[in-house]
C-alpha cells in the first residue's frame, strides 16, 4: 500500500542489491502476515479490500496514483476526453501477459465490457459494475487504442480507473469463468505459484514484467524473489508473528498493540490515511429516528474524541460527514454536531415515555454501517442523520519493519498502488527483518 513519505522519514534502511544477492544464491522473501484470504483471484468478481490488495500484485490497471495521490498512467501511457463521454487512452508498447501474450486493447476493451455489461461474466454481471459509473462501452480503436463510451457526462473516470486491473482475453476463453477465480494470467510484478486457502498465497517475482509506471521511479521487476502472504485472521496471532520475526510485514495493526509493536527498536508502525469512514445509519423513517430532535441529541451525544483518544490510540480523525476533505463533491460547509450532553439531554426527556398506538414504548436501535469496514471513527448527523467516528480504512497504516518502507516499494506489496483519498487511518506493521528490502519490492 502506498505511505506518505514524511511519516517513513527518519527510518533506517538496509540496501542489498538483488544481482548481489542472487549472485550469493539466496532467495530473497518478503512475508506478508495478512488478515484475510482472497475471496476470488478475478478482478472482475469481487468487492473485497483484502482480495484487492492480493490481486494489484498480480495484476495492473490502466491508471494508477503516486503516493502523492495524483494519477498516473501504469498500462496506458497517455489519455485524453474526446468530447464529455468519450476518453481515449493509448497503452504502452510490448507489454506481456505472465502467459506470454501480449497485451493489447482488446484485451482493455474485454476486461471493461466485462465489468460494465450485464451478464458479461459467464451469464453474471461484474459487482464491480458500479465502480464504473455511466460507462456503457469499450471499443479497441487499434491494437495500442482503446475507447470508453460512456452514457453522460462523467469527468471522475479517470478517478476510478485504478481501482480496475486488466485480464487477458485469450486466458479467459482458456479456463473460463470458473477457472478465472484461481487461475489468474495478469501482466503485474508478481505471479502465482500456489493458493492454499485459508493458509498462504505464495507469488513469485515476472522477470517479464514491463515495470510498471515510470511516474513512480524507480520503474522495473520486482526487487524479491517471492511474495508469500500468510493468512493469519486473529489480530495477536499476526502480531505475535511479526515479533518473532516470522513474517516481515503484518495488515491490520490493532491500536491495543500499537504500543507493544512500537516498543520493539527493530519494527517501524506507519500510518497513513486511510480509505473509509465508520458511522451509525439511523432509519429516518421509523421512530423515533423520524423526530430530527432525536437525531440532533445523538449526534451532540457522541464523544468522538474520547473514542478516538482511549479506543483508537489517536488513530482516527473526527469528520462532519461521511466523505473526508480529499474526496471529491466533499462538503466542507456540513454542521459539526459538538460533544454536548446539554443538548442532547431535553430530546432524551422530551422522548421519555413516549408510546407508539399500540402502547409499546419506543426503542432506539441504530445499525452500524461502513460499507463492510469494521473500524474508523467519523462522526456525522445531518439530514440522513448518520452518526460516526473515524478510523482507518482500508489503506493501511503500515507497521512494518523499518524496511519494508518507501511508498514506491510498498505499492504492490502492501495494496491497491492507490491510496483513496479518504481521512481514516489503518494500520500495519513490519519487522526488522524487513529492513533489507527497501529496494527489493519494486511495483
Amino acid at each position: 500500500m502506498l505511505r506518505r513519505r514524511n511519516l517513513l522519514a527518519g527510518a533506517a534502511f538496509v540496501s542489498l542489491a538483488p544481482a548481489a544477492l542472487r549472485a550469493q544464491g539466496r532467495m530473497r522473501d518478503v512475508r506478508v502476515g495478512f488478515s484475510q484470504d482472497a475471496l476470488t483471484l478475478d478482478p472482475a468478481n469481487h468487492r473485497n479490500r483484502e482480495t484487492q490488495t492480493i490481486i494489484r500484485n498480480i495484476h495492473d490497471g490502466l491508471l494508477t496514483r503516486d503516493p502523492d495521490m495524483r494519477i498516473v498512467p501504469e498500462i496506458a501511457d497517455a489519455w485524453r476526453a474526446v468530447d464529455a463521454k468519450t476518453y481515449e487512452f493509448r497503452l504502452r508498447p510490448n507489454i506481456r501477459f505472465h502467459s506470454g501474450d501480449p497485451l493489447t486493447a482488446e484485451d482493455v476493451a474485454f476486461t471493461f465490457n466485462r465489468l460494465v455489461k450485464d451478464g458479461a461474466m459467464g451469464g453474471q454481471t461484474s459487482p464491480r459494475k458500479g465502480l464504473l459509473g455511466p460507462m456503457q462501452e469499450a471499443l479497441a480503436v487499434d491494437d495500442r487504442t482503446v475507447r470508453f463510451i460512456l452514457g453522460e457526462p462523467w469527468p471522475i473516470l479517470p478517478a476510478m480507473l485504478p481501482f480496475q486491473e486488466v485480464v487477458n482475453r485469450r486466458h479467459v476463453a482458456r479456463v473460463g469463468q470458473e477457472g478465472m477465480q484461481t487461475r489468474p494470467d495478469g501482466c503485474g510484478p508478481f505471479r502465482l505459484v500456489e493458493w492454499r486457502r485459508g493458509e498462504a498465497i505464495i507469488l513469485e517475482r515476472f522477470d517479464g514484467y514491463y515495470g510498471g509506471s515510470p511516474k513512480i521511479p524507480p520503474a522495473g521487476p520486482a526487487q524479491v524473489d517471492r511474495v508469500i502472504f500468510r493468512i493469519l485472521p486473529e489480530n495477536a496471532a499476526r502480531v505475535a508473528a511479526l515479533l518473532a520475526g516470522e513474517v516481515d510485514i503484518i495488515n491490520e495493526l490493532p491500536p491495543s498493540a500499537m504500543r507493544q509493536v512500537e516498543a520493539n527498536p527493530n519494527v517501524l508502525v506507519a500510518k497513513v490515511n486511510g480509505t473509509r469512514t465508520f458511522f451509525v445509519a439511523l432509519n429516518n423513517v421509523k421512530a423515533p429516528f423520524s423526530d430530527v430532535r432525536v437525531r440532533h441529541a445523538l449526534n451532540h451525544a457522541l464523544d468522538k474524541q474520547a473514542i478516538i483518544a482511549r479506543i483508537l490510540n489517536n488513530t482516527a480523525t473526527p469528520l462532519r460527514g461521511v466523505m473526508s476533505p480529499d474526496a471529491f463533491a466533499f462538503n466542507p460547509d456540513l454542521p459539526e454536531y459538538r460533544h454536548d450532553l446539554a443538548r442532547a439531554r431535553p430530546a432524551r426527556r422530551s422522548r421519555r415515555g413516549r408510546r407508539n398506538r399500540d402502547g409499546a414504548r419506543h426503542h432506539c436501535r441504530a445499525e452500524g454501517g461502513g460499507g463492510g469496514d469494521r473500524r474508523s471513527p467519523v462522526a456525522h448527523g445531518g439530514p440522513r442523520a448518520r452518526a460516526s467516528l473515524g478510523r482507518r480504512g482500508s489503506h493501511p497504516d503500515v507497521a512494518g519493519s523499518r524496511a519494508a518502507s518507501r511508498a514506491r516499494h510498498a505499492t504492490h506489496l502492501l495494496g491497491q498502488r492507490l491510496p483513496r483519498p479518504f481521512r481514516h487511518h489503518s494500520t500495519y506493521a513490519a519487522h526488522g527483518r524487513a529492513r533489507q528490502h527497501r529496494r527489493l519490492l519494486q511495483p
